[in-house]
Protein backbone atom coordinates (compact mmCIF):
# COMPACT_ATOMS: atom_id res chain seq x y z
CA UNK A 1 0.00 0.00 0.00
CA UNK A 2 2.79 2.42 1.04
CA UNK A 3 4.68 1.56 -2.44
CA UNK A 4 1.03 2.87 -4.93
CA UNK A 5 1.02 6.03 -2.88
CA UNK A 6 3.47 8.10 -4.84
CA UNK A 7 2.54 6.41 -8.09
CA UNK A 8 -1.18 7.79 -7.80
CA UNK A 9 -0.39 11.18 -7.00
CA UNK A 10 2.42 11.42 -10.09
CA UNK A 11 -1.11 10.36 -11.97
CA UNK A 12 -3.15 12.71 -10.21
CA UNK A 13 -0.98 15.89 -10.64
CA UNK A 14 -0.48 14.58 -14.61
CA UNK A 15 -4.14 14.58 -14.61
CA UNK A 16 -4.38 18.06 -13.48
CA UNK A 17 -2.00 19.46 -15.32
CA UNK A 18 -3.30 18.12 -18.76
CA UNK A 19 -6.26 19.54 -17.84
CA UNK A 20 -5.20 23.06 -17.52
CA UNK A 21 -2.77 22.90 -19.98
CA UNK A 22 -6.08 22.43 -22.46
CA UNK A 23 -8.05 24.98 -20.87
CA UNK A 24 -4.93 27.17 -20.86
CA UNK A 25 -5.25 26.63 -24.98
CA UNK A 26 -8.60 26.93 -25.06
CA UNK A 27 -8.20 30.34 -23.50
CA UNK A 28 -5.63 31.30 -25.36
CA UNK A 29 -7.80 30.33 -29.03
CA UNK A 30 -10.69 32.01 -27.91
CA UNK A 31 -9.08 35.44 -27.10
CA UNK A 32 -6.92 35.23 -30.43
CA UNK A 33 -10.15 34.78 -32.20
CA UNK A 34 -11.60 37.90 -30.12
CA UNK A 35 -8.39 39.84 -30.41
CA UNK A 36 -8.46 39.38 -35.09
CA UNK A 37 -12.15 39.89 -34.93
CA UNK A 38 -11.72 43.32 -33.40
CA UNK A 39 -8.54 44.35 -35.19
CA UNK A 40 -10.31 43.60 -38.20
CA UNK A 41 -13.92 45.48 -37.06
CA UNK A 42 -11.14 48.47 -35.65
CA UNK A 43 -9.93 48.52 -39.24
CA UNK A 44 -12.71 48.25 -41.26
CA UNK A 45 -15.94 50.85 -39.24
CA UNK A 46 -13.93 53.34 -36.96
CA UNK A 47 -15.56 53.71 -33.90
CA UNK A 48 -18.82 56.66 -34.23
CA UNK A 49 -17.85 59.53 -33.03
CA UNK A 50 -20.54 61.97 -30.94
CA UNK A 51 -21.90 63.80 -33.57
CA UNK A 52 -24.11 66.89 -32.41
CA UNK A 53 -27.42 68.43 -33.58
CA UNK A 54 -26.69 71.26 -35.61
CA UNK A 55 -23.81 69.50 -37.26
CA UNK A 56 -26.75 66.78 -38.52
CA UNK A 57 -29.80 69.70 -38.67
CA UNK A 58 -26.57 71.20 -41.18
CA UNK A 59 -25.98 68.26 -43.26
CA UNK A 60 -29.85 67.56 -44.00
CA UNK A 61 -30.11 71.30 -45.15
CA UNK A 62 -27.08 70.81 -47.66
CA UNK A 63 -28.27 67.44 -49.33
CA UNK A 64 -31.72 68.81 -49.25
CA UNK A 65 -30.24 71.81 -51.42
CA UNK A 66 -28.31 69.50 -53.44
CA UNK A 67 -31.72 67.13 -53.95
CA UNK A 68 -33.65 70.82 -55.22
CA UNK A 69 -30.87 71.33 -57.60
CA UNK A 70 -31.06 67.83 -59.06
CA UNK A 71 -34.67 68.35 -59.93
CA UNK A 72 -34.48 71.86 -61.61
CA UNK A 73 -31.31 70.56 -63.64
CA UNK A 74 -34.09 67.54 -64.66
CA UNK A 75 -36.82 69.52 -65.20
CA UNK A 76 -34.63 71.99 -67.81
CA UNK A 77 -33.03 69.20 -69.36
CA UNK A 78 -36.44 67.72 -69.96
CA UNK A 79 -37.64 71.41 -71.45
CA UNK A 80 -34.80 70.78 -73.62
CA UNK A 81 -35.86 67.55 -75.08
CA UNK A 82 -39.04 68.38 -75.50
CA UNK A 83 -38.21 71.90 -77.37
CA UNK A 84 -35.50 69.78 -79.77
CA UNK A 85 -37.58 66.94 -80.40
CA UNK A 86 -40.47 66.40 -83.11
CA UNK A 87 -44.24 66.57 -82.65
CA UNK A 88 -43.95 62.86 -82.93
CA UNK A 89 -41.83 62.01 -80.31
CA UNK A 90 -44.13 64.10 -77.89
CA UNK A 91 -47.03 61.69 -78.24
CA UNK A 92 -45.38 58.14 -77.12
CA UNK A 93 -47.15 55.72 -74.96
CA UNK A 94 -44.95 55.03 -72.02
CA UNK A 95 -44.35 50.93 -71.50
CA UNK A 96 -45.76 51.13 -68.06
CA UNK A 97 -49.58 51.13 -68.27
CA UNK A 98 -51.99 54.10 -67.30
CA UNK A 99 -48.63 56.77 -68.28
CA UNK A 100 -47.22 58.67 -70.32
CA UNK A 101 -43.88 60.27 -71.62
CA UNK A 102 -42.67 63.84 -70.25
CA UNK A 103 -42.65 66.37 -73.32
CA UNK A 104 -46.47 66.36 -74.07
CA UNK A 105 -47.43 69.73 -75.00
CA UNK A 106 -50.83 71.31 -75.50
CA UNK A 107 -52.41 67.72 -75.43
CA UNK A 108 -51.95 64.64 -73.46
CA UNK A 109 -49.87 61.47 -74.82
CA UNK A 110 -52.66 58.93 -73.92
CA UNK A 111 -55.18 61.20 -75.65
CA UNK A 112 -54.14 63.15 -78.40
CA UNK A 113 -56.71 64.57 -80.33
CA UNK A 114 -57.99 68.03 -79.54
CA UNK A 115 -60.90 69.48 -81.02
CA UNK A 116 -60.74 73.40 -81.58
CA UNK A 117 -63.68 76.47 -82.58
CA UNK A 118 -63.81 79.81 -82.31
CA UNK A 119 -64.85 83.12 -84.28
CA UNK A 120 -63.55 86.27 -85.78
CA UNK A 121 -64.85 89.46 -86.27
CA UNK A 122 -63.70 91.58 -89.28
CA UNK A 123 -63.72 95.24 -90.25
CA UNK A 124 -62.90 95.28 -93.86
CA UNK A 125 -63.19 98.18 -96.66
CA UNK A 126 -63.76 97.16 -100.03
CA UNK A 127 -61.88 98.77 -102.87
CA UNK A 128 -62.46 99.62 -106.53
CA UNK A 129 -60.66 101.23 -109.21
CA UNK A 130 -63.94 101.72 -111.34
CA UNK A 131 -66.37 102.81 -108.71
CA UNK A 132 -67.77 105.67 -110.15
CA UNK A 133 -71.18 106.78 -109.07
CA UNK A 134 -71.39 109.89 -112.18
CA UNK A 135 -70.00 111.80 -114.55
CA UNK A 136 -70.77 115.06 -114.05
CA UNK A 137 -69.92 117.48 -116.76
CA UNK A 138 -70.41 121.58 -116.13
CA UNK A 139 -71.67 123.74 -118.48
CA UNK A 140 -70.15 126.86 -117.47
CA UNK A 141 -66.13 125.92 -117.26
CA UNK A 142 -66.65 123.43 -119.77
CA UNK A 143 -64.95 120.53 -117.15
CA UNK A 144 -65.84 117.20 -116.19
CA UNK A 145 -66.06 115.35 -112.61
CA UNK A 146 -65.91 111.85 -111.83
CA UNK A 147 -67.38 111.32 -108.52
CA UNK A 148 -66.16 107.98 -107.10
CA UNK A 149 -68.22 105.96 -104.67
CA UNK A 150 -66.97 106.24 -101.33
CA UNK A 151 -66.78 102.92 -99.07
CA UNK A 152 -66.73 102.29 -95.20
CA UNK A 153 -65.92 99.84 -93.12
CA UNK A 154 -67.82 97.21 -92.00
CA UNK A 155 -68.09 94.57 -89.68
CA UNK A 156 -68.42 90.65 -90.95
CA UNK A 157 -68.36 87.21 -88.67
CA UNK A 158 -65.81 84.31 -89.42
CA UNK A 159 -65.97 81.06 -88.12
CA UNK A 160 -63.76 77.85 -87.60
CA UNK A 161 -64.50 74.14 -86.03
CA UNK A 162 -61.79 71.78 -87.10
CA UNK A 163 -59.69 68.73 -85.10
CA UNK A 164 -55.99 67.75 -84.75
CA UNK A 165 -55.56 63.49 -84.16
CA UNK A 166 -52.62 61.55 -83.74
CA UNK A 167 -49.17 62.30 -86.11
CA UNK A 168 -50.48 66.11 -85.64
CA UNK A 169 -52.96 65.71 -88.19
CA UNK A 170 -56.13 66.94 -89.05
CA UNK A 171 -59.41 69.05 -90.78
CA UNK A 172 -61.85 71.86 -90.15
CA UNK A 173 -64.30 74.19 -92.07
CA UNK A 174 -64.61 77.93 -92.22
CA UNK A 175 -66.94 80.24 -93.00
CA UNK A 176 -67.42 83.93 -93.77
CA UNK A 177 -70.04 86.33 -94.86
CA UNK A 178 -69.72 89.77 -95.46
CA UNK A 179 -72.98 91.30 -97.00
CA UNK A 180 -73.37 95.03 -96.48
CA UNK A 181 -74.77 98.15 -98.52
CA UNK A 182 -70.99 98.99 -99.16
CA UNK A 183 -71.66 102.65 -100.82
CA UNK A 184 -74.29 105.51 -101.28
CA UNK A 185 -74.34 108.47 -103.12
CA UNK A 186 -76.66 111.41 -103.33
CA UNK A 187 -76.48 114.87 -105.12
CA UNK A 188 -79.17 117.20 -106.40
CA UNK A 189 -78.16 118.60 -109.70
CA UNK A 190 -76.67 122.31 -109.85
CA UNK A 191 -78.05 124.79 -112.35
CA UNK A 192 -74.91 124.35 -114.85
CA UNK A 193 -73.89 120.61 -114.06
CA UNK A 194 -75.12 117.77 -116.01
CA UNK A 195 -74.50 114.47 -114.93
CA UNK A 196 -74.43 111.22 -117.06
CA UNK A 197 -74.72 107.60 -114.91
CA UNK A 198 -74.26 104.70 -116.63
CA UNK A 199 -73.57 100.88 -116.69
CA UNK A 200 -72.94 98.08 -118.60
CA UNK A 201 -72.54 94.48 -119.08
CA UNK A 202 -68.73 93.06 -120.06
CA UNK A 203 -67.98 92.17 -123.31
CA UNK A 204 -71.13 94.02 -124.87
CA UNK A 205 -70.30 97.40 -124.57
CA UNK A 206 -72.73 99.67 -126.99
CA UNK A 207 -74.71 96.91 -126.85
CA UNK A 208 -75.75 95.98 -123.44
CA UNK A 209 -75.25 99.54 -122.14
CA UNK A 210 -77.54 102.22 -120.32
CA UNK A 211 -76.79 105.93 -119.69
CA UNK A 212 -78.68 107.91 -118.07
CA UNK A 213 -78.78 111.79 -117.96
CA UNK A 214 -80.24 114.47 -115.04
CA UNK A 215 -81.32 117.44 -115.41
CA UNK A 216 -80.61 120.92 -113.23
CA UNK A 217 -82.50 120.24 -109.98
CA UNK A 218 -83.10 116.67 -110.25
CA UNK A 219 -82.36 114.52 -107.71
CA UNK A 220 -79.53 111.54 -107.72
CA UNK A 221 -79.20 108.57 -105.86
CA UNK A 222 -76.56 105.63 -106.36
CA UNK A 223 -76.08 102.64 -103.98
CA UNK A 224 -73.71 99.65 -104.45
CA UNK A 225 -74.06 96.40 -102.59
CA UNK A 226 -72.18 93.76 -102.26
CA UNK A 227 -72.65 89.95 -100.74
CA UNK A 228 -69.74 87.51 -100.33
CA UNK A 229 -69.70 84.03 -98.52
CA UNK A 230 -66.76 81.57 -98.51
CA UNK A 231 -66.94 78.02 -96.97
CA UNK A 232 -63.63 75.87 -96.85
CA UNK A 233 -63.18 72.19 -96.15
CA UNK A 234 -59.56 71.70 -95.70
CA UNK A 235 -57.02 69.08 -94.41
CA UNK A 236 -54.55 70.22 -91.65
CA UNK A 237 -50.69 68.99 -90.83
CA UNK A 238 -49.17 70.76 -88.04
CA UNK A 239 -45.10 71.21 -87.44
CA UNK A 240 -43.43 71.61 -84.58
CA UNK A 241 -39.84 73.51 -85.00
CA UNK A 242 -38.00 74.88 -82.06
CA UNK A 243 -40.21 77.60 -80.12
CA UNK A 244 -42.04 78.07 -84.09
CA UNK A 245 -45.36 76.07 -84.90
CA UNK A 246 -46.77 75.56 -89.07
CA UNK A 247 -49.68 74.72 -90.04
CA UNK A 248 -50.21 73.63 -93.64
CA UNK A 249 -53.89 73.33 -94.88
CA UNK A 250 -55.26 72.43 -98.58
CA UNK A 251 -59.07 71.46 -99.29
CA UNK A 252 -61.76 73.06 -101.26
CA UNK A 253 -63.40 76.78 -101.63
CA UNK A 254 -67.21 77.05 -102.23
CA UNK A 255 -67.67 80.82 -103.03
CA UNK A 256 -70.52 83.32 -103.84
CA UNK A 257 -70.16 86.59 -104.50
CA UNK A 258 -72.98 88.76 -105.42
CA UNK A 259 -73.25 92.99 -106.23
CA UNK A 260 -75.84 95.02 -106.60
CA UNK A 261 -75.66 98.68 -108.25
CA UNK A 262 -79.09 101.01 -108.59
CA UNK A 263 -79.34 104.53 -110.20
CA UNK A 264 -81.95 106.49 -109.55
CA UNK A 265 -83.06 110.06 -110.53
CA UNK A 266 -86.09 111.61 -109.02
CA UNK A 267 -87.67 114.51 -110.58
CA UNK A 268 -90.44 116.54 -110.92
CA UNK A 269 -92.40 114.97 -113.49
CA UNK A 270 -91.33 111.23 -113.47
CA UNK A 271 -88.53 108.97 -111.94
CA UNK A 272 -86.46 106.54 -114.36
CA UNK A 273 -83.47 104.46 -113.16
CA UNK A 274 -81.48 101.21 -113.87
CA UNK A 275 -80.41 98.32 -111.98
CA UNK A 276 -77.01 96.17 -112.60
CA UNK A 277 -76.71 92.65 -110.94
CA UNK A 278 -73.74 90.68 -110.63
CA UNK A 279 -73.87 87.22 -109.53
CA UNK A 280 -71.22 84.53 -109.25
CA UNK A 281 -70.85 81.06 -108.08
CA UNK A 282 -68.16 78.33 -108.07
CA UNK A 283 -65.45 76.12 -106.39
CA UNK A 284 -62.09 75.09 -106.22
CA UNK A 285 -59.02 74.55 -104.67
CA UNK A 286 -57.62 76.84 -102.00
CA UNK A 287 -54.05 76.47 -100.07
CA UNK A 288 -53.22 78.00 -96.85
CA UNK A 289 -49.89 78.03 -94.66
CA UNK A 290 -50.15 79.34 -90.80
CA UNK A 291 -47.38 80.39 -88.75
CA UNK A 292 -46.76 81.11 -84.90
CA UNK A 293 -43.66 82.07 -83.34
CA UNK A 294 -43.95 82.44 -79.32
CA UNK A 295 -42.78 85.54 -77.59
CA UNK A 296 -42.84 84.83 -74.19
CA UNK A 297 -45.32 86.20 -71.34
CA UNK A 298 -47.82 83.62 -73.04
CA UNK A 299 -47.51 86.32 -75.97
CA UNK A 300 -46.78 85.15 -79.70
CA UNK A 301 -46.62 86.27 -83.30
CA UNK A 302 -48.54 85.03 -86.17
CA UNK A 303 -48.60 85.26 -89.80
CA UNK A 304 -50.94 83.28 -92.34
CA UNK A 305 -51.55 83.68 -96.45
CA UNK A 306 -54.28 81.63 -98.41
CA UNK A 307 -54.68 81.49 -101.65
CA UNK A 308 -57.96 79.93 -104.02
CA UNK A 309 -59.01 79.74 -107.29
CA UNK A 310 -62.90 79.33 -107.96
CA UNK A 311 -64.35 77.95 -111.01
CA UNK A 312 -68.46 78.73 -111.95
CA UNK A 313 -70.70 80.39 -113.82
CA UNK A 314 -71.57 84.40 -114.00
CA UNK A 315 -74.65 85.86 -114.74
CA UNK A 316 -75.10 89.63 -115.19
CA UNK A 317 -78.66 91.58 -115.45
CA UNK A 318 -78.93 95.04 -116.67
CA UNK A 319 -82.39 96.69 -116.32
CA UNK A 320 -83.83 99.69 -116.83
CA UNK A 321 -87.15 101.91 -116.57
CA UNK A 322 -88.12 104.78 -118.18
CA UNK A 323 -91.27 106.92 -118.12
CA UNK A 324 -94.31 106.36 -118.97
CA UNK A 325 -93.68 103.03 -119.34
CA UNK A 326 -90.27 102.04 -121.47
CA UNK A 327 -88.78 98.98 -119.71
CA UNK A 328 -86.02 96.76 -120.61
CA UNK A 329 -83.53 94.38 -119.37
CA UNK A 330 -80.32 92.65 -120.72
CA UNK A 331 -78.95 89.67 -119.41
CA UNK A 332 -76.19 87.32 -119.66
CA UNK A 333 -76.77 83.72 -117.85
CA UNK A 334 -74.51 81.01 -117.02
CA UNK A 335 -71.17 82.22 -118.77
CA UNK A 336 -68.13 80.22 -117.61
CA UNK A 337 -66.06 82.36 -115.22
CA UNK A 338 -63.24 82.33 -111.98
CA UNK A 339 -62.27 84.26 -109.58
CA UNK A 340 -58.86 83.94 -107.48
CA UNK A 341 -58.74 85.09 -103.98
CA UNK A 342 -55.63 85.98 -102.07
CA UNK A 343 -55.24 86.47 -98.76
CA UNK A 344 -52.44 87.39 -95.85
CA UNK A 345 -52.65 88.75 -92.25
CA UNK A 346 -50.64 88.80 -89.62
CA UNK A 347 -50.88 90.03 -85.74
CA UNK A 348 -50.17 88.72 -81.84
CA UNK A 349 -51.65 86.47 -80.21
CA UNK A 350 -51.98 85.67 -76.21
CA UNK A 351 -52.80 82.21 -75.01
CA UNK A 352 -54.38 81.89 -71.92
CA UNK A 353 -54.71 77.89 -70.71
CA UNK A 354 -57.47 76.29 -73.40
CA UNK A 355 -58.00 79.92 -74.69
CA UNK A 356 -56.95 82.48 -76.87
CA UNK A 357 -57.28 85.89 -78.39
CA UNK A 358 -55.51 87.04 -81.49
CA UNK A 359 -55.86 90.34 -83.25
CA UNK A 360 -54.25 92.15 -85.89
CA UNK A 361 -54.42 93.48 -89.60
CA UNK A 362 -55.54 91.44 -92.82
CA UNK A 363 -55.48 92.34 -96.68
CA UNK A 364 -57.79 90.23 -99.28
CA UNK A 365 -57.73 90.83 -103.20
CA UNK A 366 -60.32 89.41 -105.44
CA UNK A 367 -59.11 89.13 -109.46
CA UNK A 368 -61.72 89.20 -112.02
CA UNK A 369 -64.65 90.01 -109.54
CA UNK A 370 -65.83 93.12 -111.62
CA UNK A 371 -66.40 96.25 -111.24
CA UNK A 372 -69.64 98.11 -109.94
CA UNK A 373 -70.85 99.35 -113.58
CA UNK A 374 -69.09 97.05 -115.65
CA UNK A 375 -67.99 93.54 -114.38
CA UNK A 376 -64.59 94.66 -115.25
CA UNK A 377 -61.93 94.40 -112.85
CA UNK A 378 -60.29 93.58 -109.51
CA UNK A 379 -61.38 94.08 -106.22
CA UNK A 380 -59.56 94.53 -102.84
CA UNK A 381 -60.17 94.47 -98.90
CA UNK A 382 -57.98 95.39 -95.98
CA UNK A 383 -58.74 96.15 -92.53
CA UNK A 384 -58.32 94.56 -88.78
CA UNK A 385 -59.95 91.41 -87.38
CA UNK A 386 -60.07 90.19 -83.54
CA UNK A 387 -60.63 86.33 -82.80
CA UNK A 388 -61.14 84.09 -79.60
CA UNK A 389 -60.72 80.39 -79.99
CA UNK A 390 -61.21 77.38 -77.77
CA UNK A 391 -59.12 73.72 -77.57
CA UNK A 392 -61.34 71.20 -75.78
Amino acid sequence: MRSLAPQCLVNTLLMEGYVLMKVTLRLLAWMVAILSITGTLSAEEPLPTYVSYRSLESTLQSQSAELQELRARLAALEREIVDNSSPSDRYVVSSAPGTCQSGCIQQTCCDPWVVYAGGEVVWVKPHFRGAVSASIFDTNTFSAQVLPLDYDFELSGRYWLGFRGPGNLGARVRYWEWEHLAATEAFTVGPTQSPALAASIPGTVGFAAITLNALPGNEVSVSHRLEMATLDLEGTQDFQFGAMELRLAAGLRYLRFNQDYVAGVNAAAASRGFAYRQSFEGIGPTIALEMKRELGFNLSLYAQARGSVTFGDRNDRLSAYFPPAFEFTYSSIGGDDLISVGEVGLGVQADLGSVFIRGGYEGQIWWNAGGPVDGVGDMGLHGVSVSVGFNF
